[in-house]
């Protein structure tokens, strides 16, 4: 996503994601957790300021895991977050 405009400092890209998704048969196998992880190093390797994602409420719970957050409407990653 484009950035808009801030007078404070540059403006850093930020994204968001759709959202992560795996078939019933493979859950809790680490699958959407390792593709998170890419996620987050190609978030990082980028630059990107914040990303957002809208987790539906079944998925809640693993994007906070991941270190997302916010009011469980939308949920963000800052880029300050490791990606560990």
């Amino acid at each position: 996503i484009d950035p808009l405009p801030r007078p404070i400092r540059d403006n850093p890209a930020g994204g968001y994601l759709t959202n992560t998704y795996t078939v019933p048969t493979e859950r809790n196998k680490g699958v959407a957790s390792g593709l998170l992880r890419f996620v987050k190093d190609w978030i990082l390797q980028r630059g990107l300021e914040t990303v957002i994602v809208w987790p539906s409420d079944e998925s809640l719970t693993f994007y906070k895991r991941a270190g997302f957050d916010g009011d469980n409407k939308i949920l963000e990653l800052q880029k300050a977050i490791s990606s560990d």
